[in-house]
């Protein structure tokens, strides 16, 4: 039997052939066109994706994969991957400290009762944007240190203070990073 596989990670669906808003009770009937093409945008650490894969057969017929027959590797260390079951599909996450990368970083094999039907390789374009700023910021303008006279009423001093860490990327972003581990105080 010859058949292939095809394999995509989609973040999310756009119209690219938008139906009516609505349909007049007499048009109820009235055929209208209505398409939605994939995306991919994993442009930041945690951006998650679905993983999809369907069987092409030589006769022309095609139909979707199960995640449960699916098995699902990455060649990337910027990526990590949460097993599909039956009912959700395979995921792509972002991994923390992930770079830029675009290639063929995803590998899905079709297995039933552990045999290979058939594999593909998937297309994933991690377009990590580059850090632009750091920002740091704190929740009190003036602290001073403990045993200071000016913790005492009626100045009341604070000895400490909150600090916030973002990263503002070049592509308009700016995430925060204050309990990050890589953030060292």
């Amino acid at each position: 039997v010859n058949v292939s596989l095809h394999a995509v990670a989609v973040t999310d669906l756009a119209w690219s052939s938008q139906p009516p808003s609505s349909v007049a009770e007499a048009d109820a009937t009235s055929a209208f066109d209505a398409a939605v093409t994939p995306r991919q945008q994993l442009d930041l650490e945690g951006a998650v994706a679905g993983i999809f894969a369907w069987a092409y057969f030589g006769d022309g017929t095609s139909r979707a994969v199960s995640p449960a027959e699916l098995e699902v590797s990455t060649t990337s260390a910027g990526i990590e991957l949460t097993a599909g079951s039956a009912s959700a599909p395979w995921q792509l996450e972002v991994a923390s400290g992930a770079t830029a990368a675009c290639g063929n970083l995803l590998y899905a094999e079709w297995k039933v009762c552990g045999s290979l039907v058939a594999d593909s390789s998937a297309l994933v374009f991690l377009d990590m944007p580059k850090a632009g700023a750091l920002l740091v910021t704190s929740n009190r303008a003036r602290v001073t240190v403990p045993g200071d006279p000016l913790v005492n009423p009626p100045v009341n001093m604070p000895t400490f203070f909150d600090v916030t860490v973002r990263v503002s990327f070049e592509n308009g972003q700016v995430v925060t990073f204050t309990n990050d581990d890589r953030v060292v105080y």
